[in-house]
């Protein structure tokens, strides 16, 4: 008996040991989970702290401010509940739309299967909307007329088709494609081709980027018609590579318009080129030699500046004959003269008033006229 008993005690023994070490680990862990939470909620504080700190450094050195970012919000689908009260509702409402619509076309459907005692109630009508998408010819055959003295005199093709062979609905659908849709000039030559349109690449790319004069002309109007009504304008340049190549986008707004130019740099000049527009002048007045004053421009440059007061310089060409004539060379000299010339030009025809203030961050190339 006594083995026996020396073995279920040592088996009691085993067993509350094993019980004492499973709550000291369990204490252990309660303790760690607790540390852990102490230590996330002590983070979360700093990660706090540590922004609102760099936001106070931001605001010192005068830097711009953190945006802030807030969760994009989709709109309301005002159709979602549509048909959700039942099927009438539902009916009625399709009806009202369809009732907007123009109908193109009227099919009638035949009933199969009437008795002869029949009576015929009229119609039920079911409105269908398609797309019709497919290759339309038309040939224009213009009426030739000999007149007396011997000479040929020929009708005319209609609006916008002089020389053409691709209509305007055609033209119009591969603008669009192309600039809205941001489909590639590959891919839309192969949607034309699938659709039956007979054109080569070459005539594609020409109705997409030859005689837009129009075009250029409507954007031109927009920055002149936003400067001459804007009490202020917002500014400011992006760069981006293309084909290799180091370019810049620039864009001048409010909240009336906005207006961008693709060019090569972002000087001042670039900008001040911008604000002059159309016109390609140089003009040196009072204003020009109180900017080369304030840029620290030579005074004998100044004094040989001078005499060319009041004088139209029609181009570059010319403007940069003078400055080599005048013996002004040194890059920042070209500059300084360069800039002055071209507020001259902006001022003296309205281009831009100097009571419009330019806001932009501390880029210095927009810092003229009224900078904030």
């Amino acid at each position: 008996m006594m083995p026996n008993m020396n073995k279920n005690h040592d088996q009691k023994i085993e067993t509350s040991s094993e019980s004492a070490t499973e709550s000291r680990l369990l204490l252990v862990i309660e303790k760690l989970e607790f540390k852990m939470s102490e230590q996330t909620e002590l983070l979360s504080k700093q990660s706090i702290e540590i922004g609102q700190l760099k936001d106070e450094i931001r605001r010192l050195k005068g830097l711009k401010e953190k945006p802030r970012l807030t969760a994009s919000k989709l709109p309301k689908d005002n159709d979602k509940n549509d048909g959700a009260s039942g099927g009438n509702k539902s009916s009625s409402k399709n009806s009202n739309k369809t009732s907007q619509l123009t109908v193109n076309e009227v099919k009638i459907i035949s009933a199969e299967d009437i008795p002869t005692d029949a009576r015929k109630k009229g119609y039920q009508d079911f409105v269908v909307q398609d797309l019709l998408i497919k290759p339309w010819v038309t040939k224009y055959r213009l009426e030739r007329w000999q007149l007396a003295d011997g000479s040929i005199k020929t009708a005319k093709l209609p609006n916008g088709l002089s020389g053409k062979h691709y209509g305007v609905t055609l033209s119009s659908y591969i603008l669009h494609q192309y600039y809205h849709q941001c489909v590639t000039q590959p891919l839309l030559y192969e949607q034309l081709q699938e659709l039956g349109i007979k054109i080569s690449k070459g005539q594609l790319s020409h109705i997409l980027t030859k005689n837009k004069d129009k075009f250029h002309q409507e954007k031109a109007n927009i920055l002149s018609s936003g400067l001459t009504q804007a009490s202020y304008i917002q500014v400011d340049d992006t760069g981006a590579r293309h084909q290799g190549q180091n370019g810049y986008c620039t864009h001048v707004g409010n909240e009336s318009f906005a207006w961008f130019s693709s060019t090569k740099n972002k000087s001042r000049i670039n900008f001040l080129e911008i604000l002059r527009q159309d016109n390609k002048e140089y003009y040196l007045n009072q204003t020009s030699f109180a900017y080369m004053k304030k840029y620290k421009l030579p005074l004998d440059m100044i004094d040989k500046l001078r005499k060319y007061s009041g004088n139209h310089i029609p181009n570059i060409e010319i403007w940069q004959k003078i400055l080599k004539r005048l013996k002004i060379t040194s890059p920042n000299h070209i500059q300084t003269s360069t800039e002055a010339g071209l507020i001259g030009c902006i001022l003296k025809n309205n281009s831009f008033s100097r009571n419009t203030v330019i806001v932009s961050d501390d880029a210095g190339q927009f810092n003229i006229f009224q900078h904030a």
